[in-house]
């Protein structure tokens, strides 16, 4: 789901939509944007190795 940052769509019972509009902004404004193709792993269980993000 491609949510705009400041989208009042985040599910209710998320993180994101259990905060506010300005402390979801300032919160996700911490981050950098990453795309993922679909069938891409992003967590192994087990895994303890450091890989770079794309």
């Amino acid at each position: 789901m491609d949510v705009p940052i400041g989208s009042e769509a985040w599910p209710a019972r998320s993180l994101l939509g259990m905060l506010s509009p300005s402390a979801r902004q300032e919160l996700l404004g911490l981050g950098t944007r990453s795309r993922f193709d679909a069938g891409d792993v992003l967590l192994s269980q087990g895994a303890d190795d450091q890989q770079p993000w794309p």
